[in-house]
């Protein structure tokens, strides 16, 4: 666990990095900011998902749902929760590891389905394909984390104002007041501002060309 940092240039499907991962051979986001600030590069992705809807639960469709309630996820089975708290998908041996944890703060487990009993659906995705021109491991400060950056839906910097504050705000050689808040295990603790910056600007920070580039937060 802990933060990656992706310097990405959007680019035309043949030019994009090649990935076994993907059937279609090339890397692409579907991170909804890159999306709409480079619409001349956009593919069409298609996935199949589970349809919560023709089981009869057309709430877990909805994302405001999922910011109240949780659920966990093994080969077998879906355990939704009344809590986000240990949200995933995992084995079943940890599912079983985590159930004290969820008694302890008083989680219930709202429903159990039986993953082979929900039907599938074929969506379709805007994505954009993308060379990696940048990498880092780690690195923000602890405010990073405060700010809840890694929690944003967006994750991404796509201007250089943007990226000018998260400089100065979580790579600079200048550390922010801090509350000291959650994050810290995620990171490296034998940093010093200053390296953190020179770190931050030699892989990322330098290399960035507004409306070339995005800074992608993992």
């Amino acid at each position: 666990m802990g933060l990656d940092i992706c310097l990405i240039k959007p680019c035309l499907p043949e030019e994009a990095d090649a990935s076994e991962w993907k059937d279609n051979g090339f890397k692409t986001t579907r991170n909804s900011k890159i999306v709409r600030n480079f619409p001349q590069f956009v593919v069409k992705e298609e996935d199949e998902e589970y349809d919560f809807v023709a089981l009869g639960h057309p709430e877990y469709e909805n994302d405001n749902y999922w910011e109240t309630h949780g659920y966990y996820m093994t080969d077998d089975k879906m355990y939704v929760m009344d809590s986000p708290k240990h949200s995933g998908i995992g084995p079943e041996s940890y599912w079983d590891y985590i159930k004290d944890d969820l008694e302890k703060d008083g989680i219930e487990i709202i429903n159990i389905i039986n993953v082979e009993d929900i039907p599938t659906k074929k969506v379709t995705y805007d994505a954009v394909p993308y060379k990696e021109v940048g990498y880092q491991r780690k690195g923000a400060n602890q405010k990073f984390y405060e700010d809840g950056k890694w929690e944003d839906p967006d994750k991404c910097v796509v201007t250089k104002e943007e990226l000018e504050h998260d400089i100065k705000e979580y790579f600079s050689s200048e550390t922010p007041d801090s509350k000291g808040g959650w994050g810290s295990f995620t990171e490296y603790n034998d940093l010093s501002d200053d390296e953190r910056y020179q770190r931050f600007m030699e892989n990322i920070g330098s290399k960035f060309i507004e409306g070339e580039n995005a800074v992608m937060y993992w």
